[in-house]
């Protein structure tokens, strides 16, 4: 920046010279009357209509004017004339001022003999610098041999940066001493790369020296400040890859969630989620921001100032989706609700995944039997967890694990539920061995006896088939939901495909049963005796019936009423949404009139986005063209095909009206993702990261697969660029 240059050293300018004019924005800003930037001032008209560019023109962003390159280089102004001169040159407050007296000034400049005398000395010095000549020759051969050096030495560095950050590794040892086996992954692992890098094995030497002696060394980029400019800059450019890919998908949702970290920090976590290029649909992680404040309003106010902070607009926003919390997905005065005051279109869909999650736990605490059912798989764990004999008898016997009742991810029970459900007969032998090789305290006893005859008993094998049928079929449903390329109408089709019917259950129970030798007839439950006046032949026959009657009744339509109940309200948001847009790829009746109806209805939900004549429109061709081009699609399949038949330019409307459903959310699981990433990264040994430096970590170790695929060359030419200054600074003046 031009405006920033005090006298510039010989070996200074050199570089500025080397690196050549900076570049103009692409747009300027308009002076106090309102006047637009007149950019034809860059080129000089000739007579015959020729331009010619006025190369040494340049423009400052901090000062927010024009300067002249030579004038600022070139800064050695004795007389008064020359001075002012210079200074017209350099920058101008009327400039800025008014853009009506630019052209006279200008022109005024650029006749002027100081200007041109300094045009003369920039042109050759920069001829004799490129070609090697002249008394500037010998500097610039050093000055590239520098670069070469510190271009090698800054590459290393910035790979193994990149190679640590995306396994979740950490940087900094307990010391930063060259050899010394502590001082942690990065100097290790670039010891490492020293024994097959010449350049590098010398500069280690150079600093370990520095290091031994005490003595200041200029600059070595080993430091902890030098690895996280090198992180800064590396998930820059990952953030800004992803950010444009954004800006050119136009619609997106965004994925908010927090959690507290190891410092007891609450990290919120923002994720987009967006339609690219080939219409394939992708989930990127953004940035963790601090937020001690749980009010909505707060929250959203945080969104806002983060996309506008990254360049993206809100009105752009066709989704949001957040936890259940009231404080987030709440109607009146929560993130969602203040969100939508600004974004109308911005639709708000529960997360899947974690609607499942709960619809599971309130299934399950819907009758004493099921919790005790649970309850007792946990003590079954307890038993053999907390001793290793115990745990190494159940292995060789068994050869099975058991799992803990996982609490916050419910639908991964069937991990606890599956050894009870596939070998029941191993582990009751599993009980009896204990009893018979360990001596086992009383209370231990007593608990084995009784785990044994709730394994012997009916209720255990209908209670175990019936919820490993129902834990295997929503963990399944939850693992596809977590899949960021399924979209909403593909959700609401796997939520019908969730539950099994009583016959099928309880008729496979019983064949189990049998096969163990098992009681196949419900255990009557010990009760209040009542006089009655009935005949007692005919209670003793019907009293099986009634049994499983009532475990019906009781238990199994209790807990699936629950499930069903449970699936259906906290579906019907996403039911809602669905039905919206689903009359594109997949019309429920031949009603030509209907599918009309709901696009008039659409286009009105987005007025900013459709023209309802031409939506209308496209929705008719749609209809008749529907079997012979698309035949039965999904929406994402129907928006690919338009796309691979190059049909885009007949059906505009409808790509939008696609690409705005496909990025609407189905699940948070992305934001869990960096949850998880978050802890590896910022554990207790590393509870002091700054938020820059986390932010950083977990994108590049996040979306790592952008991070391989960019090129670093921009920030090893700026580390090399600005150490050569520093180092050339002080040899040669």
């Amino acid at each position: 920046d031009p405006a920033k240059w005090r006298q510039p050293r010989s070996a200074e300018r050199d570089l500025i010279v080397l690196n050549g004019v900076p570049k103009n924005p692409a747009s300027f800003p308009r002076d106090s009357c309102g006047r637009a930037f007149p950019v034809n001032i860059f080129f000089k008209t000739l007579p015959n209509g020729e331009k010619v560019s006025r190369d040494w023109l340049v423009w400052s962003q901090s000062a927010q004017g024009l300067f002249c390159f030579p004038c600022c280089l070139f800064d050695r102004c004795s007389s008064e004339q020359e001075q002012q001169v210079s200074m017209l040159g350099k920058s101008d407050a009327r400039l800025k001022d008014n853009w009506k007296k630019l052209y006279d000034l200008v022109t005024s400049h650029e006749h002027n003999p100081v200007h041109l005398s300094l045009y003369f000395d920039w042109k050759n010095l920069e001829k004799s610098l490129k070609k090697h000549i002249g008394i500037d020759a010998a500097l610039q051969k050093q000055i590239e041999a520098e670069t070469v050096k510190w271009r090698e030495i800054l590459k290393c560095s910035l790979y193994v940066t990149l190679f640590l950050a995306e396994r979740n590794l950490s940087l900094c040892g307990s010391n930063s001493k060259i050899g010394d086996r502590r001082n942690g992954l990065f100097l290790g692992t670039l010891e490492l790369l020293s024994r097959h890098n010449r350049v590098l094995e010398l500069h280690l030497q150079e600093a370990k020296k520095h290091q031994d002696q005490e003595t200041h060394m200029q600059v070595h980029y080993f430091s902890w400040r030098s690895q996280n400019e090198f992180i800064e800059e590396c998930g820059k450019l990952v953030l800004n890859s992803i950010i444009q890919e954004v800006q050119k998908a136009f619609y997106y949702s965004i994925i908010v969630d927090g959690t507290p970290d190891a410092s007891h920090t609450e990290q919120i976590t923002f994720v987009l989620r967006y339609a690219y290029q080939n219409q394939e649909i992708k989930e990127h992680f953004l940035t963790f921001e601090d937020c001690e404040k749980k009010k909505g309003q707060d929250i959203a106010e945080l969104i806002c100032r983060v996309l506008e902070e990254n360049g993206i607009d809100l009105q752009n926003c066709g989704g949001q989706g957040y936890d259940n919390g009231s404080n987030m997905a709440g109607i009146y005065k929560r993130a969602q609700a203040v969100i939508l005051q600004k974004n109308p279109q911005a639709i708000y869909s529960l997360c899947s995944v974690h609607s499942l999650n709960l619809c599971g736990v309130h299934a399950a605490e819907s009758s004493t039997e099921v919790k005790s059912f649970f309850g007792n798989i946990q003590k079954l764990y307890n038993l053999f967890s907390s001793s290793p004999a115990r745990w190494k008898i159940l292995q060789k016997a068994a050869n099975i694990l058991l799992h803990s009742m996982l609490q916050t991810w419910w639908s991964a029970r069937i991990e606890a539920v599956k050894p009870l459900a596939k070998k029941p007969r191993e582990i009751l032998q599993v009980l009896v061995k204990l009893k018979e090789e360990l001596d086992l305290p009383v209370d231990l006893c007593n608990e084995v006896d009784s785990l044994s005859k709730w394994f012997k008993s009916f209720e255990f094998v209908l209670l175990a088939t019936l919820w490993f049928k129902t834990l295997q079929t929503i963990n399944d449903v939850s693992h596809l939901l977590q899949d960021s390329e399924f979209t909403l109408d593909e959700e609401s089709r796997l939520m019908k495909s969730l539950l099994k019917s009583w016959p099928l259950i309880l008729d496979k129970s019983k064949l189990v049963a049998a096969g163990l030798g098992h009681e196949q007839d419900f255990k009557k439950k010990r009760g209040r005796k009542r006089k009655t006046f009935h005949d007692e032949d005919k209670t003793t026959a019907n009293n099986h019936e009634n049994q499983e009657t009532e475990f019906k009744v009781d238990i199994f339509y209790d807990a699936l009423d629950m499930l069903i109940h449970e699936i259906t309200r906290r579906s019907e948001t996403a039911e809602k949404i669905n039905s919206m847009f689903s009359f594109i790829w997949n019309p429920t009746t031949n009603d030509a009139n209907s599918s009309i109806t709901k696009a008039q209805e659409l286009s009105k939900c987005y007025p900013r986005d459709l023209i309802e004549e031409e939506f209308v429109e496209e929705t008719r061709l749609l209809n008749k063209q529907r079997e012979t081009l698309f035949g039965k699609v999904t929406s994402i399949k129907l928006l690919n095909k338009i796309y691979e038949k190059g049909l885009q330019s007949v059906f505009p409307q409808t790509c939008v009206v696609l690409r705005i459903f496909v990025s609407i959310l189905i699940s948070v699981s992305e934001g869990e993702c960096s949850f998880s990433k978050l802890a590896l990264i910022k554990n207790c040994l590393q509870s002091t990261m700054g938020q820059d430096r986390i932010s950083a970590l977990v994108m590049l170790s996040t979306e790592h697969d952008i991070a391989r695929s960019l090129n670093y060359d921009s920030v090893i030419n700026a580390f090399a660029s600005k150490n050569n200054k520093s180092i050339l600074k002080f040899s040669i003046v």
